[in-house]
């Protein structure tokens, strides 16, 4: 016989609140706001909530919800937003185009400094050092080094040599490294865990993710050619990365295996095994040949690697993953409908576990969501202009039979027949059985 089964866990929506007040609805069916939350993030001390909706940054307490600034971008749309994790009262934001001149800029705030939501207090201003590069898509930070996307190429700032005075600086130029827009930059976490410094990824349209030592950069402006050290090809046109791994959790160094999800234009999912090593044990971080195509079957915990096409996700919205290693130690999925239908997914090799649904929090597409592991909840910010934070209880899993196409002849259970010459529609956890005849 054959069922469906899902998982049921308890997906509640702890808060929820409107970033901007002042925003009107643009649709009444899905309740779409004229102001989108497309950034969310959370700083390493898991104090505050950075969110970002027209131009405008707003720093929330986490456990109260209580507005604590709001920052002013210059900026008409934020392309990217995050603190960096080795300077927690460090944000970062990107742009595609200055409401003022129409050029891209990097931000960079002291979230501890007094801001006014009517200036823009940025600690420092970078743009694009190429006039025909203006648009910036993404941004990322380790300690010292600040990296901009900004179509192909990658510019890499050393803040050291940022004064407060003046924000110029000449930027190191990572070219040629992708054939289309680069979508998106990340450091390793491994660099925020006091592991080895200066590994950075970068997604692109071009299918390929790209792995960089930046401490191979040329002195004297030459060929950085080994500087790329791995490149992952993905078949798809990506949008947004991610890291996973059990030990880098528990902030240990030493690490069997490490992956990467991405997330494709078309809304596929692909989870890849990292060969590169990036915390120092000696390896060259060279693939092996056999492992250059990064679709093949590899162990996951006992899985395989995958890749899962969108009608394997519902053709659902994918807003992003995240790795739990303390209740499911596996990677868990967020997806979302138009309507603002949130679904949390566990991803078991080649398949996918519905593990609980809610359409409480939002009324229209989720743009963004952020983990926060320590207190076991997640945020997420949507086009209806709201913020919510879900709490899960995974404690309460129960598988459930929820469809049977077959006729059932005799079930047993304890020795006692509990169904004979019945089809069963419905078999709930709690042993309580419906039947048709």
């Amino acid at each position: 016989s054959k069922y469906t089964e899902t998982i049921v866990c308890r997906m509640q929506l702890k808060t929820s609140f409107e970033f901007d007040f002042k925003a009107k609805s643009i649709n009444p069916h899905t309740k779409e706001s004229t102001v989108y939350v497309t950034h969310i993030d959370v700083d390493c001390n898991n104090a505050l909530i950075a969110c970002t909706g027209n131009g405008f940054i707003k720093l929330y307490d986490i456990n109260n919800g209580k507005v604590n600034s709001v920052l002013r971008s210059g900026q008409s749309e934020l392309s990217d937003m995050n603190f960096c994790a080795r300077v927690p009262h460090l944000l970062l934001t990107s742009s595609q185009n200055n409401e003022n001149n129409g050029q891209g800029v990097i931000n960079m705030y002291d979230i501890r400094a007094k801001h006014s939501e009517h200036t823009n207090n940025a600690m420092h201003s970078l743009s694009s050092p190429h006039k025909q590069n203006k648009r910036l898509f993404s941004v990322c930070m380790d300690q010292h080094l600040i990296v901009g996307a900004a179509h192909k190429d990658l510019f890499v700032w050393d803040q050291r040599k940022l004064s407060q005075s003046s924000s110029s600086s000449t930027a190191h130029t990572l070219a040629q490294f992708h054939t289309d827009e680069v979508s998106k930059v990340k450091f390793h976490p491994s660099s925020a865990f006091g592991g080895a410094d200066r590994h950075l990824f970068s997604a692109s349209e071009d299918t390929l993710i790209n792995e960089y030592d930046l401490a191979q950069l040329s002195a004297d402006g030459g060929d950085d050619d080994d500087a790329l050290i791995n490149t992952y090809e993905c078949g798809q046109a990506l949008w947004n990365f991610g890291f996973f791994n059990d030990a880098s959790q528990q902030k240990q160094q030493k690490r069997e295996k490490q992956f990467v999800y991405s997330l494709t234009n078309d809304e596929s999912l692909i989870v890849q095994q990292l060969d590169a090593v990036v915390d120092g044990d000696g390896d060259d971080g060279k693939q092996n040949d056999e492992d250059a195509e990064m679709e093949m079957e590899m162990d996951l915990q006992g899985q395989e690697v995958c890749t899962l096409k969108p009608e394997e996700l519902d053709h659902m919205t994918l807003i992003d993953c995240f790795y739990d290693a303390v209740n499911y130690k596996q990677l868990c999925l967020l997806s979302c409908t138009t309507n603002g239908k949130l679904r949390l997914s566990a991803v078991d090799g080649k398949k996918v576990k519905v593990l609980s649904e809610n359409k409480s929090g939002h009324q229209a597409r989720i743009r963004c969501a952020r983990y926060v592991e320590n207190i076991g909840c997640f945020l997420t910010g949507g086009e209806d202009n709201k913020v919510a934070m879900w709490k899960f209880d995974p404690v309460n899993i129960q598988p459930q039979l929820i469809e049977e196409t077959s006729m059932v002849d005799t079930v047993h259970l304890n020795d006692e027949i509990l169904l004979a010459g019945y089809t069963a529609t419905r078999a709930p956890a709690n042993g309580n059985s419906k039947t048709t005849g």
